[in-house]
């Protein structure tokens, strides 16, 4: 099968694409046709920063496709269903730019009939970084059809993957959501449901607008997907007890009294706990309720023509920050 892959240290003339094996899925695998595959920072990060300890490694870890083989095991897919999800990263035969690939089946999530692949594949990563900060790190009440008021939460970078996931949850766990982001996102992200968005290029003015929203309201809560500046604000802007989670760096410095967690979603499988919170949160929330109910989308897309041979164009789109709002997508199969 043909499959992007790295051969050294370097966004601009390391990535190729080549012949390699089609993996064979192993006991609680499924074996999946790549339809789409989308594009997340940390792909291009760790080609740019040399974190592959062998050349040449796979590339890639949200996709959609259709099932093709089962392993050992698998009672909750058959041959020829479609799927959405994640691998873990620079594992053989777990790429995702790659005709083929190999995924847990707990990882897998079923795609709605009525959901394009391009938009089935941001799920992945995004959704479950979401989740994790959400409710197992902050531990919130878990969405509803009628969730309770449970105040506000702000998204610092809202119109990002993940911001926009964090969005749809948390207004679905019942919270008013305060987002940031550019003023050329602002509709986007409002019609992913945040209540109010805020120019994020005022950034410490903007912790006199968030007091204007809350009035006498404490904000407990806040997810950063910026950096650690931006991490800070966040800390800043929390009620004495809040919990900030970050997925790209931890402030500096910030108040003792806020608990700063830096979230993650690799790696999850080494951790008990985390593994079986993704599992069951792709089991009985994303498949069962959020899906089902339409209280979440995917992220807007942006497709790159070319397909595997794409994977380069992509890389130096997303590192160099010329992509704002949507989610880079390759096709294979359409």
């Amino acid at each position: 099968m043909k499959a992007a892959m790295v051969t050294k240290a370097s966004i601009e003339d390391g990535i190729e694409v080549q012949t390699v094996d089609k993996p064979v899925p192993a006991k609680g695998e499924v074996l999946v046709q790549v339809t789409a595959s989308a594009i997340n920072p940390v792909d291009w990060k760790l080609v740019k920063y040399g974190a592959y300890k062998s050349y040449p490694g796979p590339l890639g870890c949200d996709f959609a496709g259709v099932v093709t083989a089962l392993g050992d095991d698998v009672k909750d897919f058959a041959v020829g269903d479609e799927v959405m999800g994640f691998t873990r990263l620079m594992e053989a035969g777990r790429g995702t730019f790659a005709q083929f690939l190999v995924a847990e089946a707990s990882c897998c999530i079923r795609k709605p009939a009525s959901m394009p692949f391009d938009e089935a594949s941001t799920f992945g990563v995004g959704s479950l970084t979401a989740a994790l900060a959400l409710f197992f790190h902050q531990k919130l009440a878990k969405p509803s059809t009628s969730p309770k008021d449970q105040g506000y939460y702000l998204v610092w970078g809202a119109s990002s993957s993940v911001g926009l996931f964090a969005v749809q949850l948390a207004k679905a766990a019942g919270f008013q959501v305060i987002g940031t982001c550019s003023p050329r996102n602002f509709d986007l992200v409002k019609s992913f449901g945040a209540d109010f968005v805020l120019d994020s290029n005022k950034e410490t003015a903007l912790l006199g607008e968030i007091d204007n929203i809350i009035k006498d309201v404490e904000l407990k809560y806040a997810l950063d997907c910026i950096g650690a500046d931006t991490a800070l604000h966040c800390a800043i802007a929390l009620a004495s007890g809040g919990i900030l989670c970050t997925i790209a760096g931890e402030p500096k410095s910030s108040p003792e009294d806020i608990e700063v967690i830096p979230t993650l979603l690799g790696g999850y499988e080494k951790d008990v706990k985390k593994k079986r919170f993704v599992e069951d949160f792709i089991l009985n929330d994303l498949n069962s309720f959020l899906l089902k109910k339409g209280l979440i989308k995917g992220n807007p897309t942006q497709i790159l023509d070319g397909g595997l041979s794409a994977v380069k164009e992509g890389f130096e789109l997303s590192s160099t920050g010329k992509v704002s709002g949507k989610k880079l997508v390759l096709l294979q199969h359409t």
